[in-house]
């Protein structure tokens, strides 16, 4: 619970900073990160959603909210903001193999056929 409230303390000022330059997009992104750490995936996802609005670009928002629907085991929209992250812009599609948030929807049965689509 500690832990918590400390990744909660420091987020909100990261918050603060960035609503005070103007940077909201990030400021929602730090937001979910705490979230995220806190198993809290429905705030994350709705922070990371935010964080879209004001900046549809945000890869970093459409690679978490991939691995947060996998982690809930909702493979369909894990799927889908992996392609709207490709649509952004992000080529490492390598980091798909490794990253550890990923691991369920790796275990599907469309992850093969999807990954070899990638590579071409």
């Amino acid at each position: 619970m500690r832990f918590g409230i400390i990744v909660l303390i420091k987020v909100l000022f990261i918050l603060c900073f960035f609503t005070l330059s103007g940077v909201n997009s990030w400021a929602y992104y730090a937001l979910r990160a705490a979230y995220d750490q806190l198993n809290n995936y429905s705030k994350s996802i709705g922070d990371d959603n935010k964080a879209i609005e004001l900046d549809p670009k945000n890869r970093e928002s459409y690679y978490n909210l991939s691995c947060v629907y996998s982690k809930m085991n909702k493979i369909p929209e894990a799927y889908n903001y992996l392609k709207k992250l490709l649509n952004a812009g992000y080529k490492d599609i390598s980091s798909f193999l490794k990253n550890p948030d990923l691991k369920n929807l790796r275990a599907d049965k469309g992850w093969q056929i999807f990954y070899n689509n990638l590579k071409k």
